[in-house]
Formats: structure tokens, C-alpha cells, sequence
């Protein structure tokens, strides 16, 4: 939490608007069995899984860090992996949350969802009219419009 804490304040200190955290839960986002990536091979964690969960935030770290923005005045994002991800952003009530790719067309989770959301594929897939189409009749929140996010270096 301490390394995530100091990344928040360069944030603010490089001149960044927002910052945004990562919810998952390993075993609910990987089987244990899956393996490890190419570049992954050769870290010390049993399976890929175990090397996953060290990324894990919990929820008071989770707390920590959107007070940690809030008091710089930085808006406060989170990326869901699953619908359980999502009573934590509740919690902390979030005006929008960010949607990886892969999940603009996870229709449990953006429905689950209820507000609105960014996600870069929004502006950069090659074929843009196949996720709008999606979200037009998906019953969602949608995107927010004339939103993008760029992302660091890093």
C-alpha cells in the first residue's frame, strides 16, 4: 500500500487529473491451474495465480488510496475485473468507473455496473461501431462521452 500511496502523490505531482487502481480478486479472475505468461516464468510463486494475488488490494487499501486523491484532488477510478469487484465501488461512490477492453462486451458487468464508464477501446479499437452497437442495446450506463484516457509511461 505504501509503494501505491507514493504513486497516487507522483501522480499529482507529474500534473495528473486522475488516478486509477485495479479490483480483482485472483482466484476469481484466474483458474489455478492456468500458467504462467512467457515473461513470467522464473518468479518464485508456485503458480501464476499466487503471483496475481500479490496484486490483490484490499479494501481498506482500496479506502486509503481514494482518501489519499481525494485530499490532493484527484479523481478516484477503478477498473472491475467481475461484478463482485463492483460493491466496493459502490461503497466508495465512484462517479465512473474504467472498463478494460476485453470486458466491453461483458454484458453481466456492465449491466452490474449501473454508471457510467470510460474505456480506452471506446476510441481506439479499429472497428469502433462493433462495441458501440453493443453498448447501444446493452442496457448500460454507457460511456462517458468526449472522455479519453492516455495512458503514463510505465
Amino acid at each position: 500500500v505504501d509503494q501505491a500511496l507514493q504513486l497516487v502523490r507522483a501522480a499529482k505531482d507529474s500534473g495528473a487529473d486522475a488516478v486509477k487502481v485495479q479490483l480483482f480478486s485472483a482466484r476469481r479472475l484466474m483458474h489455478p491451474s492456468a500458467d504462467f505468461a512467457q515473461y513470467q516464468r522464473g518468479v518464485a510463486d508456485s503458480t501464476a495465480a499466487d503471483m496475481l494475488s500479490r496484486y490483490e488490494l484490499d479494501t481498506a487499501a482500496v479506502r486509503r488510496l481514494a482518501d489519499e486523491a481525494g485530499k490532493l484532488d484527484l479523481l478516484f477510478l477503478a477498473t472491475p475485473f467481475s461484478p463482485a469487484d463492483l460493491s466496493l465501488i459502490a461503497q466508495l461512490n465512484l462517479p465512473a468507473i474504467k472498463i478494460a477492453s476485453p470486458d466491453l462486451v461483458n454484458k453481466p458487468l456492465l449491466r452490474a455496473a449501473g454508471i457510467p464508464f470510460v474505456s480506452g477501446a471506446c476510441r481506439s479499437c479499429t472497428n469502433r461501431r462493433k462495441p458501440k452497437r453493443f453498448l447501444r442495446g446493452s442496457g448500460t450506463a454507457g460511456c462517458l462521452p468526449g472522455r479519453t484516457l492516455r495512458r503514463g509511461s510505465g
